[in-house]
């Protein structure tokens, strides 16, 4: 008797735990042919250390200096976390706390040590490379080459006074001078207009045509003020002219700003 021609009594059962023969497993042939899949190991090594890590490092910083929110003379006030470390400890030995006072001496004495010892590394530094551009400039003299041009220039080595770090103030390399020629150029153009502009102020007496020139006078010396404040103070300029009525700009009001590049 053929498949087709059984009756309902003898058809397979197919439910829960017996599937369709189609669907069985052939006698001899394994269910999984590529084998068990190997095992991920997805866990990271035990007893390993985070203190003194890089991203340790980051978390105590972020914590140091992440914001503390205190009450202060009956005031709520928001401060870096280790200024309130630092405040704690100032007033306790304001109070004659022997332990703190030590440590915050200690501190100071440390800070100082690391403060000399940067400046005079960075004074044998500066040193070092200006006596290297004499004896290249010296160099040149006895072949009867034109004097060198140096990027940067000995005279624009610098030690910050607040930080005792390292500053050049001045051009670093040759594309850098090109863009600071530029500036200097749109600053001497603004001196020049500054110039006439004042002059027509002066020599003028109509009220309203006045008003017009004090108007463009002070968008000049703005512009002026904004180049001029970019530069280190060794190569600023000064204006002959310089408006100092209402709404006129003053020399340092743009001493953040930065020179453009062009």
């Amino acid at each position: 008797m053929t498949e087709d021609n059984r009756t309902p009594e003898e058809e397979p059962k197919v439910g829960y735990g017996e599937p369709p023969k189609s669907s069985q497993f052939k006698k001899g042939q394994s269910g999984n042919p590529a084998g068990r899949p190997k095992k991920k190991i997805t866990s990271k090594p035990k007893n390993v250390p985070d203190f003194g890590t890089k991203g340790s490092d980051k978390l105590l910083l972020e914590e140091a200096f992440g914001p503390l929110t205190l009450r202060e003379g009956g005031k709520t006030i928001e401060i870096p976390a280790i200024r309130a470390v630092y405040r704690s400890m100032f007033h306790k030995a304001a109070q004659g706390d022997r332990f703190a006072r030590q440590e915050i001496l200690r501190m100071i004495q440390r800070k100082e040590e690391e403060d000399q010892q940067k400046r005079a590394a960075h004074d044998d530094e500066i040193l070092q490379y200006m006596k290297n551009c004499q004896l290249i400039e010296e160099e040149a003299l006895r072949h009867g080459d034109p004097p060198p041009v140096f990027f940067p220039h000995p005279d624009d080595w610098d030690i910050n006074p607040d930080t005792g770090e390292l500053e050049i103030n001045g051009p670093k390399d040759e594309e850098d001078a090109k863009r600071w020629k530029k500036s200097f150029a749109r600053r001497d153009a603004y001196a020049e207009s500054i110039e006439q502009t004042a002059r027509k102020y002066r020599r003028g007496s109509d009220p309203e045509g006045k008003e017009n020139l004090l108007e463009i006078w002070h968008m000049e010396q703005c512009f002026f003020d904004m180049i001029n404040d970019a530069f280190p103070d060794k190569y600023q300029a000064k204006l002959k002219s310089r408006s100092d009525r209402d709404g006129a700009t003053k020399p340092g009001d743009f001493k953040t700003h930065r020179l453009p590049r062009d």
